[in-house]
């Protein structure tokens, strides 16, 4: 994880000149920022339980650190391979996308950057053609970590200035793209995971001839049955989360109301 340092003094962090993230407007403290508590917002559980126990809560993508290190992946990326014409990764909350963005601006500033979302969760979509944070109900989608309901305040901005577009990718594309990533790279590779690549195979994502494109694939977080259900010939139920019956449909039952939305 790349170190942000906070205020004045933020000119340059561990990197030196090639990263941008400590100099990134979005990314420095300042008063009323997600994390000071005089922002007047009632305290959800983790932040009641941080309180009693002298914690520190660790928000899954709406903080500057958390960017930050979730941006490393697209700096390896770029760093390994040069410069891409199109750079495509999954989105929930914007963490990972913020963090390509700012990546992006150093490695490969020519880069055309989108992000894909679940199709029943399409809040980012929606927010940047409204030009605010739009709040959408918890999302029924194989995609669990992308099952948020907003944009961060941090991660909306940074978006707004740098993303091309925000495409959608159903169930059954997520599938299929497992289904090719576990055939072709052998890896294991979670719904939310392949949500960057599944946009692009359907078509999503344009791509002009002779382009060279990147695409961030993250988390193989996938239960062996639930992973071996989604790719093999079955009823169709594991592919459906709102089956309540049958042995898949009850299973992803239970992992929806998980509300796991931990990246992305």
């Amino acid at each position: 994880m790349l170190p942000v340092p906070y205020g004045p003094l933020a000119e340059r962090c561990s990197r030196g000149a090639r990263c941008g993230y400590a100099r990134a407007p979005h990314l420095r403290r300042r008063p009323g920022c997600c994390r000071d508590p005089r922002r007047g917002r009632p305290p959800h559980a983790g932040a009641a339980i941080a309180a009693e126990r002298g914690a520190t809560v660790v928000p899954p993508y709406d903080h500057p650190h958390v960017i930050a290190g979730q941006g490393t992946a697209a700096l390896e990326l770029l760093e390994d391979v040069g410069p891409v014409d199109v750079l495509v990764t999954p989105l929930g909350g914007g963490g990972l996308l913020s963090g390509t963005i700012l990546a992006a601006r150093e490695l490969a500033p020519g880069a055309r950057i989108y992000g894909v979302e679940p199709e029943a969760g399409d809040d980012a979509r929606c927010s940047l053609a409204q030009g605010r944070i739009v709040r959408i109900d918890t999302p029924v989608t194989l995609a669990d970590g992308a099952q948020t309901q907003a944009l961060g305040e941090l991660t909306f901005p940074i978006l707004r200035g740098g993303v091309e577009e925000v495409v959608t990718a159903t169930d059954d594309e997520l599938v299929e793209a497992m289904r090719l990533v576990a055939g072709t790279l052998k890896q294991v590779v979670e719904p939310t995971g392949v949500l960057g690549l599944a946009g692009l195979l359907s078509g999503a994502v344009p791509v002009r001839p002779g382009e060279r494109v990147g695409v961030v694939l993250t988390g193989g977080n996938v239960e062996p049955a639930r992973y071996a259900q989604l790719l093999g010939v079955d009823d169709g139920s594991a592919r459906d989360p709102s089956s309540k019956t049958g042995k898949t449909g009850s299973a992803w039952y239970n992992r929806s109301n998980s509300s796991r939305t931990d990246e992305r």
